[in-house]
């Protein structure tokens, strides 16, 4: 059986908000119930005027969410990806 894997757009840690808490805490759920049967990724999005975020697992990909052509060239990325990967926003 192929594994899929997951690819998260959000806010995450170490950004300080309740999304990015909330969307770590469901990544350590999910990755804890289907541990070697899904493999997740995240694209952490960057806070204005602050550095990129460290790429640590799981956070594969840094996006500025404020720059239209790096967001443009990230959906390209992704889309020519051979992960099969669908995207959660």
């Amino acid at each position: 059986m192929k594994i899929r894997t997951l690819l998260f757009v959000t806010s995450y840690p170490p950004r300080e908000c309740g999304i990015a808490t909330f969307a770590q805490d469901l990544v350590n759920a999910m990755n804890k119930n289907f541990a070697g049967n899904l493999n997740i990724e995240v694209a952490a999005l960057e806070e204005a005027g602050k550095p990129a975020n460290m790429k640590e697992i799981p956070v594969t990909y840094s996006v500025n969410p404020f720059d239209i052509d790096e967001c443009i060239d990230f959906a390209q990325k992704i889309n020519e990806n051979d992960k099969n990967r669908p995207g959660l926003f």
